[in-house]
């Protein structure tokens, strides 16, 4: 989460610097601004989750139809 809030604060800093060079209004850059967060949010939650299941080695099939090939058996 730490990264999270970094990542958001270094956007926002540089979104913060392109909006007065570029005269952004504030509607604009807050819309931008809340797409931004949600994207990093989005990717450090996929990225923590894909650390939980190889840290702990949970079982996630590559061929869904194994189940049915265990099942016929």
């Amino acid at each position: 989460m730490v990264s999270v809030i970094l990542a958001n604060f270094t956007f926002g800093l540089i979104l913060g610097v392109a909006r007065s060079l570029l005269g952004i209004s504030q509607h604009t850059f807050s819309i931008i601004t809340t797409i931004l967060s949600f994207a990093i949010s989005l990717y450090a939650s996929i990225y923590f989750f894909a650390y939980v299941i190889q840290k702990y080695r949970l079982y996630v099939p590559k061929d869904l139809d194994s189940y049915r090939k265990a099942a016929i058996k």
